[in-house]
C-alpha cells in the first residue's frame, strides 16, 4: 500500500467522489480536512461515515497542514503521495510498477496523471516495461507539465523529496508547498516515470480557482448535488480523458 495524504476543504462532494473512486487501490488514505462551518463538519462526519477505512484528520484539532504533513511523512518512511480532492481514479493503479520505476535511484517521482498520449503523443519517453514508460523532464519547456517535476496532487515521491520542499515552505497550504517544491527542483531532475494510460486526471471545475474555464461549479451547487447523493462518474471522465489526452478536464460528469 502506498500511504497518500488528501488535502481537502468545504468540498464534500470532491472528496467522496475520490474516495469512492480509490476504493480497491493499493493506497493507505489519509484525509486532512478543513471546514469553514460546523454545517460544513457535520457534511464531513457524514462522508466518513462512507469511508470508515480511512484516516481522517481534523485541521481545527491537529494544527496546521505544515506540522501535521511533517509528521505523517516521517512516520511514513516509504513511497508516499501528496494529493487534493479535485482529482478522480480512472482505472486501476499498479503498485509493483510504480515501486519497480522507483526503485531506480535517478528516478524522481511516478506520475499517476501524465502519461503516454497526455495532451498528444510524446516521442520522449522510454518504455521501461509493459505499460510504463520513463520521461526526461529537462528535455521540456519549463511551463509544460512534463517539466513540472513537482506538484502535489498525482504523483508518488520518496518522503524525504516532500520534507525537503516542506522545509521550505512559507506558508500553510498545499499551494504554497507546490511552489516550494517548484523552486528547489525545477530544471534539476533527469528522470521520471508515468504508465501508459493514467489512472488518475483533474477536476478543474473550481470556479475560485479557474476562471479560465467555461464550466463552474460553486461550492453551494457542489454541496447541493453531494446531498443529492450525486457523485462524480469516473467512467465518463476516463472516456473523455483516453479521448482527449487532456490531464485537467473542465467537465461536469454526474452518476
Amino acid at each position: 500500500m502506498i500511504p497518500t495524504f488528501i488535502v481537502s476543504k468545504d468540498r464534500p462532494l470532491y472528496i467522496a467522489s475520490y474516495l469512492e473512486s480509490l476504493r480497491g487501490q493499493p493506497l493507505k488514505k489519509t484525509v486532512f480536512f478543513k471546514v469553514s462551518s460546523i454545517e460544513m463538519k457535520v457534511h464531513y462526519q457524514m462522508v466518513a461515515k462512507e469511508f470508515p477505512e480511512v484516516e481522517w484528520i481534523d485541521e481545527n484539532q491537529f494544527g496546521g497542514l505544515a506540522k501535521t504533513l511533517g509528521g505523517w511523512l516521517e512516520k511514513n518512511n516509504d513511497l508516499c503521495m501528496v494529493s487534493v480532492d479535485d482529482n478522480i481514479c480512472l482505472r486501476p493503479i499498479s503498485e509493483d510498477a510504480v515501486r519497480t520505476a522507483m526503485e531506480d535511484k535517478e528516478c524522481f517521482g511516478f506520475s499517476l496523471r501524465l502519461s503516454e498520449k497526455a495532451h498528444g503523443h510524446n516521442p520522449m519517453i522510454t518504455r521501461v516495461k509493459e505499460g510504463v514508460y520513463s520521461y526526461f523532464p529537462k528535455q521540456y519547456e519549463k511551463k509544460t507539465n512534463w517539466a513540472y517535476v513537482f506538484e502535489v496532487s498525482s504523483t508518488v515521491y520518496r518522503p524525504e523529496t516532500i520534507l525537503a520542499a516542506l522545509a521550505l515552505t512559507k506558508g500553510n497550504t498545499v499551494n504554497k508547498l507546490e511552489i516550494a517544491g517548484y523552486n528547489k527542483y525545477m530544471g534539476t531532475v533527469e528522470k521520471m516515470a508515468c504508465f501508459m494510460k493514467a489512472p488518475l486526471v483533474n477536476i478543474y471545475v473550481d470556479s475560485h480557482r479557474h476562471k479560465n474555464f467555461e464550466v463552474f461549479l460553486s461550492e453551494a451547487d457542489a454541496l447541493k448535488l453531494y446531498l443529492e447523493g450525486k457523485r462524480f462518474d469516473p467512467e465518463k471522465y476516463r472516456q473523455y480523458r483516453d479521448d482527449t489526452g487532456n490531464i485537467h478536464i473542465g467537465e461536469i460528469f454526474l452518476k
